[in-house]
């Protein structure tokens, strides 16, 4: 056996060894022998070079490939422009914007084109990147997609689904065939191109949307992928177009770009929305990706086809065994599932020459990356790679007592994304369980199921009662419906073309059930801070129609309480214009009362919004009397009164912890760093120092901050420093925040409160912010996508509970959410509100796309997109099962405070084992969040810790000091 054949059987393509091919004295690659037999390349750089190693790598034409390492990094400074580390085959280079300080794995996937000829080459390296990056367990596999076939014959694969009557197919390169792209993924010749192709035996295709975003693309269609028709010349961003009629009317329809006139083309993706006739049909697409096994002289398992419902956990393979020897062979074909799972299938004997195909039926009730062994003793194995969507995890949840045929009830930790269709659990629980501390909310879902249609079932709480005769009324938990809303785009690979739980409706009347279907109820328990400690029991009951049933609910309450306004500020943006339009509020009264009903929700969320005054902000006459010369000093006239009753109000209604104080600039002058007429900076001068003097005599200047400047790019920041110094000499006692997208080490601004992308966050920018005594917060704004938590509807919901887990973690002092009522359709003139119950997806003014849900944790009423609705909506607003993760997260930080101030105050009294136990409970445990890329999506582990910081908070506050303390 020759050495690359053994390369090959091992899984990769990769030959021979690493060789430098850059390296200096300033940007070095050296190649390291570990003691375990692991190689690892290491590079430095100092943000001006590059260093690389280079090895070769058999690569073959039109071919999928998967390159697989495990990597680490430092990240000295970001400096712009920026450069990373990277790995590259020739036709495509993979940049790695991630730095994860222990070693992670990545995967890439990467296709060649059609024509690519030539010697292959793996390279790995950086190349303008300040700090450093090693790699290890370099791979490269070349895969064959296997789409599921859903049905008879329709095959759909990811980003793919069929729903009614229409296709939906969100394609990127890698899922086209591509002729002479660059190592950039450019379009850069007339021959260049990339073809979709999609099929829908037995149907014809009779109209289509095609939404593409790029730049200098000629696009085409066709019906049979020969003849193509002209669609458009496509110059830039993302536009919408109609399929010709001459492309439509066969069971196929191929799409292709081509390079345009003025140069090369760029792509970022395409959007296909097709309707077709006949039945309407219902079918979620799903790719595994199977890795190519080298022909030997043994007996050969391989992945032929895959099918089953996406919506359940259970799929059938049909493999094929292949025996080249000249005996037979007894095969016992199984599946390996992540090295966990085993399905065995039935033993075949496999004849001299002969191949045969079997059925093996398996389950893959986990969401997240799973891998596949088809294997058997004695025969040569192949190995698959999927994704699954945490909304098709089935690994979770419990039965509830006294299920029937006619309704089944299930409950679920209010963390998880329930489907439509996912299967029943197989664990038992006698009860619906809720364990929180006084003055918390804590939500859990209650799930119903039944096999055939029900209308009008009726829902109801009794009173909870303890064992030492106390009780909670009925009204101490709240029930909203979980609906879902359709997403046909998918913001990254967490999310798949589906109906996906995100809102928290009202309960007005009876639930409906669809046959097959689960519907969630959201119940949320809100604890008053005087409840007596302990645990109560009461029951749920849903009649309707041939349905009672009767199921226990379980409420423990912790002995501690929380406080009315938690430690890490939260804020948000309410943006008045969409709530004053959606709630269809036209006068100044009715304006207020709409917003009112949203600060009051921010409040039951421990959410601060960044305007609380939008109606009554600080009036001043910007035209003052003057006397004097030319250097005299102003007296502008400034009037608080209507701020100061509004700020008062909405302190004393709302409790909230912080907010943003818009400061008034001179008429023409948006912004502090432009250039001021002499008579403009008195001015400015002057109503500055009253706003800070002002804002001194309230008592204010811990709550209150200026928000000088949004995401500056570093060749902003003298601007910014323009602001921030006149702002300094003018109103020296107001805290400043700035959001800097870029870090850098040379830009030392003087600020009260920094704010960075989570996903920006380096170690040594936060250090330096703790060392200058400044505020520490992170954001998320139209991001992070995966691997990092997010905001996303289509993410798994337990995510922005992490991120306040991730906050403690990294010693974070707050968090923002850029905006909670973004309703906005940026790609329409004047910015109009859109429907997001039907367009949950935020498209930019430039055709791009910022993710599904982003910028909305908050709903309107249904009825704002009702245009026979004239008057004002009585309703307020309606909150997400993100937004309630949130607010979660946030109480569970604020246990991470207490038990940290209980520990400091009579941690001595603890025996030195016990205070080192509970010591140890103020870590973030890994089985929660590893680091910012690696966290558990499934909230077991999370809730298990949370209980013990409860146990420990309730012995801790229990313990009296001694008389002599």
């Amino acid at each position: 056996m020759t050495m690359l054949q053994a390369l090959l059987m091992a899984g990769t393509l990769l030959a021979g060894s690493w060789e430098v091919t850059d390296s200096g004295e300033w940007n070095q690659a050296e190649y390291v022998a570990g003691g375990d037999g692991v190689e690892e390349m290491h590079f430095t750089g100092d943000g001006n070079g590059k260093s690389a190693m280079r090895r070769h790598c058999v690569l073959e034409p039109d071919s999928l490939y998967r390159v697989g390492f495990d990597l680490l990094g430092t990240m000295e400074h970001r400096e712009w422009p920026i450069g990373t580390p990277y790995v590259e085959l020739p036709f495509q280079r993979l940049e790695l914007w991630e730095y994860p300080t222990r070693w992670r794995c990545f995967v890439k996937l990467c296709r060649s084109p059609l024509d690519w000829t030539g010697d292959g080459y793996l390279e790995i390296g950086q190349e303008n990147h300040t700090g450093s990056a090693a790699f290890r367990q370099v791979t490269v596999e070349k895969l064959h997609p296997i789409k599921l076939t859903c049905g008879d014959d329709l095959q759909l694969g990811d980003r793919e689904a069929v729903f009614g009557n229409t296709l939906y197919a969100n394609s990127e390169l890698l899922d086209g065939r591509t002729a002479g792209l660059n190592r950039r993924q450019e379009l850069a010749g007339p021959d260049a191109s990339v073809t979709w192709e999609y099929r829908l035996p037995g149907r014809k295709f009779v109209a289509a949307e095609w939404r593409i975003n790029g730049r200098n693309l000629r696009l085409e269609a066709s019906a049979d992928g020969e003849t193509f028709l002209p669609v458009a010349e496509h110059a830039a961003d993302g536009k919408s177009y109609r399929l010709p009629e001459g492309s439509l009317g066969g069971s196929t329809l191929f799409l292709r770009l081509r390079a345009g006139q003025e140069g090369p083309g760029s792509f970022q993706f395409s959007r296909l929305s097709a309707t077709f006739d006949g039945p309407p049909l219902e079918a979620r697409g799903r790719s595994f990706y199977a890795a190519e096994t080298p022909e030997t002289d043994r007996v050969t398992l391989s992945f032929q086809q895959l099918s089953g419902g996406t919506s359940t956990d259970h799929y059938r393979l049909i493999g094929r065994v292949y025996n080249p020897t000249a005996a037979a062979s007894t095969v016992k074909p199984e599946l390996v599932i992540n090295d966990r799972a085993v399905f065995r299938g039935e033993t075949l004997t496999v004849g001299p020459q002969e191949q045969r195909f079997f059925p093996l039926d398996f389950a893959l009730p986990e969401s997240g990356d799973l891998t596949l062994n088809l294997q058997a003793d004695g025969a040569v194995a192949q190995r698959a790679y999927v994704f699954i969507p945490s909304l098709y995890d089935a690994s979770y949840g419990a039965l509830l007592p006294g299920n029937d045929d006619n309704l089944t009830l299930w409950t679920a930790d209010a963390g998880w994304r329930v489907g439509r269709h996912r299967s029943l659990p197989a664990a038992e629980a006698p009860a619906v369980k809720v364990a929180l501390a006084k003055n918390e909310a804590e939500s859990v879902q209650l799930v119903l199921a039944s096999e055939h249609d029900q209308s009008d079932l009726q829902i109801g709480l009794s009173a909870l009662d303890n064992d030492a005769g106390g009780q909670l009324p009925a009204d101490t938990v709240e029930i909203r419906m979980v609906d879902y809303l359709f997403l046909p785009v998918a913001t990254d690979r967490q999310g798949a073309i589906d109906f996906w739980p995100d809102v928290l409706a009202p309960l007005s009347g009876g639930i409906t059930l669809r046959g097959g279907e689960n519907q969630p109820v959201w119940l949320t328990v809100r604890i008053p801070a005087e409840t007596a400690a302990g645990l109560y029991r009461g029951t749920v009951t849903i009649r309707g129609a041939g349905t009672d049933r009767t199921v226990p609910l379980e409420v423990e309450v912790f002995d501690f309480a929380l406080p009315d306004t938690l430690h890490c500020p939260a804020m948000t943006s309410l943006q008045k214009r969409y709530i004053e339009e959606c709630q269809k509020a036209e006068t100044p009264a009715d304006k207020q009362a709409a917003y009112d009903q949203y600060m009051q929700l921010m409040k039951e969320y421990h959410l601060s919004p960044y305007e609380i005054t939008p109606y009554a902000p600080i009036e001043v006459d910007w035209q003052p009397e003057t006397t004097g010369g030319p250097a005299a000093a102003v007296d502008v006239p400034v009037d608080f009164s209507r701020f100061d009753a509004e700020v008062e109000r909405v302190l004393r209604q709302y409790r909230f912890n912080r907010f943003v104080l818009e400061l008034p600039t001179p008429p023409g002058i948006d912004r502090l760093n432009e250039p001021l007429t002499p008579f403009q900076e008195r001015m400015i001068a002057d109503v500055y120092g009253k706003i800070n003097r002002h804002i001194v005599e309230k008592n204010w200047q811990e709550i209150a901050f200026v928000y000088v400047w949004d995401e500056p790019h570093p060749s902003a920041f003298p601007e910014v420093d323009a602001c921030l110094q006149r702002l300094r000499r003018y109103a020296p006692d107001l805290k400043l925040l700035v959001t800097p997208f870029w870090i850098q080490r040379r830009w030392e601004p003087n600020l009260d409160i920094w704010c960075f992308l989570s996903h920006h966050y380096v170690e040594w920018a936060a250090q330096r912010c703790r060392d200058n005594g400044e505020e520490l917060w992170w954001y998320v704004c139209t991001g992070p996508r995966e691997p990092y938590a997010g905001l996303f509807i289509d993410h798994p919901a337990l995510e922005l509970r992490t991120w306040l887990w991730q906050t403690w973690a990294n010693r974070i002092d707050g968090v923002l959410i850029w905006s909670s009522t973004f309703w906005c359709d940026a790609n329409a003139p004047g910015y109009p509100a859109r429907d997001i119950y039907r367009q949950p997806l935020v498209i930019n003014e430039s055709g791009g796309e910022f993710g599904n849900g982003d910028g909305s944790l908050l709903y309107p009423p249904r009825a704002a997109y009702d245009p026979s609705v004239r008057v004002p909506l009585p309703d307020g607003p309606v909150p997400s099962q993100r937004l309630a993760m949130w607010r979660d997260g946030l109480e569970d930080y604020e246990y991470f405070v207490r038990l940290q101030e209980l520990l400091a105050d009579r941690g001595s009294m603890l025996p030195p084992a016990e205070r080192r136990d509970c010591e140890e409970l103020l870590t973030v445990p890994e089985a929660v969040s590893y680091d910012l890329f690696a966290f558990s999506r499934n909230p077991a582990a999370l809730q298990a810790h949370r209980l013990k910081l409860a146990r420990a908070i309730e012995k801790l506050s229990k313990m009296n000091f001694p008389e002599n303390h």
